[in-house]
């Protein structure tokens, strides 16, 4: 994505002085890792049957800017991912 171009990610400063967005996209992808060799229960995703990473972007789809990231371990759900982070 960086290298594309289409997707820029601002400081904080910047996101803050801006109006909020109207239109947001939120989009999460879960990525295959080896197999842990400890908490291998927290990594299984289940509906996929491996163990995975899960990524979380939010964009503003007026601008293409990246408002927020999160990431997770398989077992989590999507829904639930962002709610968890501290920010």
């Amino acid at each position: 994505m960086i290298k594309s171009q289409q997707f820029r990610l601002s400081g904080k400063k910047s996101l803050w002085q801006e109006q909020p967005p109207a239109v947001i996209a939120i989009d999460v992808t879960e990525t295959k890792v080896e197999r842990p060799k400890q908490h291998q229960k927290h990594f299984n995703s289940g509906k996929k049957k491996h163990h995975a990473l899960k990524a979380q972007l939010v964009v503003d789809l007026t601008n293409l800017k990246i408002i927020c990231t999160a990431y997770g371990v398989g077992k989590q759900h999507d829904f639930s991912l962002n709610f968890f982070q501290k920010t």
